[in-house]
């Protein structure tokens, strides 16, 4: 049985570990590396404090009280930015895929989204690699609204050129 729900501060280790999968899984997906330093959202102590904003959520999927996919979802603290919301960090681990996990998480968070007094809007960006993801969000109503080309580059190999980035948005 699979539980859909926010993640608690005390949760915040657990998030870490799938965090560092993900970084190691589709680094290609993520604008954060796994080399140290390089993610907030791989500390543990930085986790638990955003964890306990409740205008930055991650929605995560577990099954069998294993954390399996997740989604963040953040309201921005700027004033003028106040009326929009940001998708980030979406992911399903490998072997609970294809289940419709990711829609799941997807749709929580864009409730939550919803929820949120005077947002309009939640916005993401998606690798030109991700073509599952990009179907989803497509399927789920975002739409394109730049390309952003040569978007990001591997550490290891920085002279290669990287893949673009869709930036998209769903307007309520």
């Amino acid at each position: 049985m699979t539980t859909i729900r926010p993640l608690r501060p005390d949760e915040a280790e657990v998030y870490v570990a799938l965090r560092r999968e993900m970084l190691h899984d589709a680094p290609w997906a993520f604008s954060a590396s796994p080399l140290p330093g390089d993610d907030r959202a791989c500390d543990a102590a930085h986790m638990r404090e955003s964890l306990a904003n409740p205008e930055n959520i991650v929605v995560g999927a577990f099954e069998g009280g294993l954390l399996v996919a997740s989604v963040g979802v953040m309201r921005s603290p700027r004033a003028k930015f106040r009326h929009t919301a940001h998708i980030w960090g979406v992911y399903v681990t490998p072997q609970h895929r294809g289940k419709g996990l990711a829609r799941e998480v997807m749709l929580a968070a864009i409730g939550t989204a919803r929820a949120w007094p005077g947002v309009v809007c939640v916005r993401l960006s998606a690798s030109a690699r991700s073509t599952p993801a990009r179907s989803l969000y497509d399927s789920l109503g975002f739409a394109t609204w730049g390309i952003e080309p040569d978007y990001l580059r591997q550490p290891e190999s920085p002279g290669e050129k990287g893949p673009d980035e869709h930036h998209m948005v769903l307007r309520f």
